[in-house]
């Protein structure tokens, strides 16, 4: 049985609903490509009219709004703390990732002086690609190209001790979605630690029945961006950074058994 067909059933629609729940589907699939087809050509539009000018403005004034937008017009109101906006300091961000509307939710942030990591096995979704390259989102090599994957890191490492800009990544990477927290990767809490960056750790609260996950079956729902506490890295040390790693985890499952009632390790 195919993702759609398990998130279909799972939902228990109605006898009425599901008649109209592929049709449904398929408007949201639309919707989805549709607004990253919008943003690709507005972003480049105003980036060949300015000679490169208006990528910041683009990034932090027109698509936060057009990414809420659309997800708004899919049936999904975001809501994100007030308090996440408020933080000017050199961070670096993380959040939880089991569901393709991040690829929405995140830019909605519109965090100044930020670049987000992306996995660039999304670079055959054009419109996607050329949003991510005009926001300057950096593509990390997948897990079976070690070598390269190293580089980046190591590279990544550098600049970000080097520099000003914010980092906002996923710390699940890339994995197969589901209503849980999955394990989490070494690269950007070794980056954390070797820059000596405080991490600010960013909640995606999505009810089950809201999350589409590797589908577009979901209801109509509320997505909320939540804050929760800082973490300081600076007495982190390379021989104990898979336990500070757990520890991390464990504050992402307990806050997820939380929100959602349920008791997921």
């Amino acid at each position: 049985m195919n993702t759609d067909v398990k998130k279909l059933k799972s939902l228990s629609l109605p006898k009425l609903e599901m008649k109209f729940a592929s049709i449904v589907a398929l408007y949201r699939i639309c919707i989805a490509f549709f607004s990253m087809l919008v943003f690709s050509f507005f972003g480049l539009l105003s980036f060949i009219i300015t000679l490169g000018y208006s990528k910041k403005f683009f990034r932090l004034k027109i698509l936060p709004h057009l990414c809420k937008f659309a997800l708004l017009i899919s049936g999904i109101k975001l809501k994100i703390d007030p308090q996440i906006k408020k933080i000017n300091e050199k961070k670096m961000f993380i959040f939880n990732h089991n569901s393709f509307l991040d690829i929405f939710i995140i830019p909605a942030l519109g965090l100044e002086n930020s670049n987000y990591l992306i996995s660039e096995g999304v670079r055959n979704i054009l419109p996607l690609h050329w949003t991510n390259l005009l926001c300057g989102a950096k593509y990390v090599p997948v897990e079976k190209d070690k070598n390269r994957r190293l580089n980046f890191f190591k590279k990544l490492t550098d600049d970000f001790s080097n520099n000003n800009e914010r980092l906002i990544c996923s710390v699940e990477g890339q994995h197969y979605f589901y209503h849980g927290i999955s394990k989490f990767k070494r690269g950007v809490f070794h980056v954390a630690m070797k820059s000596n960056v405080k991490i600010v750790p960013l909640f995606i609260n999505i009810k089950e029945e809201n999350n589409p996950f590797e589908s577009y079956y979901y209801r109509s729902g509320i997505i909320k961006v939540e804050l929760l506490d800082e973490i300081d890295p600076s007495k982190w040390e390379l021989k104990n950074l898979d336990d500070e790693i757990s520890k991390v985890r464990n504050k992402y499952v307990s806050f997820f058994n939380k929100v959602h009632n349920e008791e997921i390790e």
